[in-house]
């Protein structure tokens, strides 16, 4: 079985959101960080987890998942309504991204800048 720090080491995060949505929510623990964004009643949500932490699971009896490739990723991604949810890995971190009221344009632009933070 293969062991997994119990710590994240190198915390990610979107590197640019939609004008004009504010933060609301920054929470870190050490084995899991939460972001959240809010505009017009409309929001970002971001979470990075340690795999092996948390499991993750997809439930597709009431929703379908789709498999996206993108910059040498795989991304599991559903939408219902205005919500799009995006869940995937990087290393041994899982990586779920919601957004509420976003067009899929926008949405993706967020995925691709999203990116570890660099050191000071």
């Amino acid at each position: 079985m293969q062991q997994y720090s119990d710590i994240i080491e190198t915390e990610y995060t979107l590197q640019w959101i939609p004008e004009n949505y504010l933060t609301l929510l920054v929470e870190k623990t050490p084995n899991c960080i939460n972001y959240q964004w809010e505009k017009n009643n409309y929001y970002i949500f971001f979470t990075q987890k340690i795999i092996g932490i948390d499991s993750l699971h997809l439930n597709t009896e009431q929703e379908n998942y789709t498999p996206i490739e993108r910059n040498g990723l795989t991304y599991y991604y559903n939408q219902n309504n205005e919500v799009a949810c995006f869940i995937w890995t990087i290393d041994n971190y899982t990586f779920n991204l919601t957004c509420e009221g976003i067009d899929m344009e926008t949405v993706l632009k967020i995925l691709d800048n999203i990116q570890p933070i660099s050191d000071p």
